[in-house]
């Protein structure tokens, strides 16, 4: 039987709709602290002092990030409980994660490319990667590489705006994996999503069905919902409370509409998604994970390593 020609996207549809952007916001975070920095360097334009004065306002980045990664984690919980040094190993592995992704990647977007293989692995299927919460495309930058390595194609959106209802955010999935089919001429994508972004990708098999994709491989994503959204800003943030009405919709629209082969993976001691342990779906594989923050993650080896693998095309392809 053959296979129907992807449909050609439209353009229009690819731009994302204005909004609130976060590379936007987190750029005038950074040039804040620089402006802030400067202007205390200017106070005490002396030598040294400086000089000082300079390094002490940049830190600031650096505290603040570890305290909200330690008070996510004490908040969040865990059916496994950390002895003292596992519990700060965990910390600052997601203080390092997070430092890099919000200070180092994500606000310089424009200044970035995303990793294509020269040649793609015949048999394997493109990848449509999704972001979460108050995040860009940038954050899967560093495993697009590793994916380009392997010889598999990915896309990497950035979804806008960053406070909307995740329902408005499945019109730019549609159109992204449209474009991705129109580019490779495959039939179907798999989608690879991190936190929200794995709701947004059942929001878009909710509106489209899984014809276009093969399979989905969600990472830390709130499926049932965390305590710690009542904390966030915006419609998405009030969808992935805890009990919340759209969640519930969603789930029971699943029961009699399957998702397409799905892996949830999580971590028992992620400190933004909480509880941590039933984040899981209806006829999914689940993997679990400790010791690890919720962006921590993403540049976990073993985590990696279990994408690549799920990604891979079966050896006997080709």
């Amino acid at each position: 039987m053959g296979e129907a020609a992807p449909p050609q996207p439209d353009a229009d549809a690819l731009r994302p709709p204005p909004g609130w952007a976060p590379a936007a916001w987190l750029r005038a975070t950074m040039l804040a602290y620089i402006g802030v920095a400067a202007l205390a360097a200017l106070g005490f334009w002396d030598g040294g002092r400086a000089l000082l004065a300079w390094v002490l306002m940049l830190a600031a980045w650096f505290p603040v990030h570890l305290c909200i990664n330690a008070s996510g984690l004490l908040m969040a919980g865990s059916s496994e409980p950390l002895g003292l040094m596992a519990w700060w190993h965990c910390v600052l592995g997601e203080w390092r994660s997070s430092t890099r992704i919000f200070l180092l990647d994500q606000p310089w977007l424009t200044w970035r490319t995303q990793a294509q293989p020269a040649h793609a692995v015949p048999g394997s299927t493109p990848v449509l990667l999704l972001h979460g919460y108050f995040c860009n495309e940038a954050l899967w930058f560093h495993l697009q590489k590793r994916l380009a390595a392997q010889g598999i194609r990915s896309r990497a959106i950035s979804l806008a705006p960053a406070l909307s209802s995740i329902d408005d955010l499945v019109p730019q999935v549609a159109a992204a994996i449209d474009a991705l089919r129109a580019e490779t001429g495959s039939a179907q994508v798999a989608i690879l999503a991190h936190s929200m972004g794995g709701l947004v990708a059942r929001a878009y098999l909710r509106a489209h069905g899984p014809g276009a994709v093969a399979q989905l491989i969600t990472i830390g994503s709130p499926h049932h919902g965390t305590k710690h959204a009542r904390l966030g800003l915006g419609r998405n943030a009030r969808q992935m409370e805890l009990n919340n009405p759209w969640l519930a919709d969603l789930a029971a629209h699943e029961t009699t509409h399957p998702l397409p082969p799905t892996t949830v993976i999580l971590s028992r001691h992620d400190n933004v998604v909480a509880p941590q342990d039933d984040q899981t779906l209806l006829g999914a594989e689940t993997l679990r994970f400790s010791r690890l923050g919720h962006l921590a993650l993403l540049d976990d080896a073993r985590v990696q390593a279990t994408v690549l693998l799920l990604l891979s095309p079966p050896a006997d392809s080709g």
